[in-house]
Parts: structure tokens; sequence; C-alpha cells
């Protein structure tokens, strides 16, 4: 699937040109039914990847900033009908963020920090008694449609310096710290088999 965290954290211009996070995510997910066939418990494992650039003060600072996250999920949903699922999901687990900042020098730095993600959505796809008999009755697909909210840890702006071997210490100064944390949307397509 693919989507974006709207960030409000205003330090976040500083490093994207505009306050969205553009995302692509893959995973896999077992679901379970508890309750007639109408209600089904789901955990799977994902990942994700989010990033954008920006060139603050006029171009006088070039940075790009992407996040890799694996996560652990929990989903919820409940079928309305043959085709039509409503849901609620829980996920997890670690971003992995890489700052790159460059003007007369660059610098790099990598962060890690917590993230959990609340969603809500619906599942639209071909019910079963559409699909041939023979072959292909146990397979479908359709469309995810996702809204929902990701927490973020803070990160400190301080890239170390990319430079030669040097015998004097350098150090970078702290450009300050950004909350990467939002609103969240997602559209995506899945295969199903049942």
């Amino acid at each position: 699937d693919g989507g974006a965290t709207v960030v409000p954290d205003g330090a976040y211009r500083a490093l994207g040109d505009d306050r969205s996070l553009p995302s692509v995510s893959v995973y896999l997910r077992a679901d379970f039914p508890v309750a007639n066939e109408r209600v089904f418990l789901g955990a799977g494992l994902g990942y994700r990847r989010a990033g954008s650039d920006g060139a603050p003060l006029d171009g006088a600072l070039n940075t790009d900033t992407t996040f890799d996250e694996p996560w652990a999920l929990f989903r919820a949903s409940f079928r309305v009908l043959e085709g039509l699922d409503p849901y609620v999901e829980v996920g997890a687990g670690p971003t992995i963020a890489t700052v790159e900042v460059a003007s007369s020098l660059s610098g790099t730095q990598r962060s890690v920090i917590p993230r959990i993600d609340g969603m809500a959505g619906l599942a639209l796809y071909l019910p079963r008694n559409w699909l041939p008999k023979r072959g292909g009755s146990r397979v479908t697909g359709g469309l995810d449609l996702g809204a929902g909210y990701t927490y973020r840890g803070a990160i400190e702006v301080q890239p170390g310096l990319d430079l030669d071997e040097d015998p004097i210490d350098t150090d970078a100064a702290s450009l300050g710290e950004f909350m990467p944390h939002g609103f969240v949307w997602r559209i995506g397509a899945f295969v199903r088999i049942m």
C-alpha cells in the first residue's frame, strides 16, 4: 500500500518541503474467524519505507530523511457482508531514521525511535460467490482503505560530519528536534487466500 503521514510539528518543515511524509509498505497477515465467520482476529508482520527531502533556507541547506520501519500488527475485522469488512488495526515497531544534511559540508545521522500505529478502515474485495467455482474460488483480491494516527518518538537532529580523517575532533551542532508523528492515511491492494 501507499500513503502518507501528515506531520503537525512545524520543525519538520526544515527537513521536508511540506508537512507530508509519504510512504510505501508491504505486509503479510493471517486472520482467523472467532464468531460465525463474521468476526475475525489477525496478526502479521510488515515493512514500511517513508521519506522526504527538502531545501530550506532558499536552498542553502539540502536534507534527505528516510524511515525504515519493520512492525508487528494486530487486527480485528467484522464482515458486514461478503466483500465488505470494516476493521481496526494496531501496530508497533522501531523506526530507523536516517537524516542527511548537506551544505558546504555534509553530515549523516541514524536514530532508532519507537513507533505505534492505530488505524481504522475498510477492506473491499470480490465476494467468493462471484469467483469461478473451480481453481479460483479460494483466492480473491481487493482494496484496503485506512486512516488513523502514527506516534513516533522525537528525533534530535545532530548529524555527524562526513570528513576525511582529521587529528582534531569535530562535532556538529544540534539543529534541534522534531516529532514525526501525526494523522496517517493509506490505500492499497491485497490478495486474500481463503
